[in-house]
């Protein structure tokens, strides 16, 4: 029986784990009070929300320490059945605070899964000319290929991709990125299906740098 990887958040990842010789703590979940109940102390909701997903990314790599030092796939079958129900427990608790938080506070801290790779993807397909249309809905690949083009001549002035940042959840709900170029940087919101292959994607300002 092999691990099996749930990706929770598009910045790690949890998986089941042997409790041997690692312990592994959660972080508190945060209060995160209605909208207009918040004021003053948004900034300190913010922080306290941002502490604990940080506490979540030490958790999930304490995991998969715990994971390899078991010997991985190779863990006793019953440690990895308690630890598989203790991973999806962290891993439907994490949710259940992020979409509270984005529900309440708005601006999500976490980009949702998968949306960081193919934000990734679809930029570098398109710098070369050849984007991925096996990763998009059939909607989606139709605009992009009217639109190759212009896409691929403006984005090959900023240069090759060098690095991808979240940015924050937009009002749409759509995950939204910069891309930092070699010679600048392009702004992206992305959306996928329940599939994940990609049904919206938007670039915003293209700065030049050179």
């Amino acid at each position: 029986m092999r691990c099996k990887w749930v990706e929770v958040t598009g910045a790690f990842a949890f998986c089941a784990a042997a409790a041997q010789a690692y312990a592994c703590d959660l972080p508190s979940i945060p209060l995160i009070p209605a909208h207009s109940e918040v004021s003053e102390r948004l900034d300190q909701v913010r922080a306290e929300a941002g502490v604990y997903f940080s506490g979540m990314r030490a958790y999930s790599a304490c995991v998969q320490a715990e994971l390899r030092a078991a010997g991985g796939d190779a863990a006793p079958g019953l440690v990895k059945a308690l630890l598989v129900a203790r991973n999806n427990t962290a891993v439907a608790e994490t949710e259940a605070v992020q979409k509270l938080f984005e529900e309440r506070i708005g601006g999500g801290l976490m980009p949702k899964p998968g949306t960081e790779a193919a934000v990734r993807k679809l930029v570098v397909g398109l710098i070369s000319g050849e984007p991925d249309y096996h990763a998009m809905t059939p909607d989606m690949a139709r605009l992009t290929r009217q639109q190759l083009g212009n896409l691929h001549r403006d984005l090959g002035k900023l240069g090759a991709l060098q690095s991808v940042e979240f940015s924050g959840v937009g009002r749409s709900g759509r995950d939204t990125y910069v891309l930092h170029h070699e010679q600048g940087v392009s702004r992206w919101a992305i959306g996928l299906d329940e599939k994940g292959k990609i049904n919206f994607a938007f670039v915003g300002p293209m700065n030049d740098q050179r």
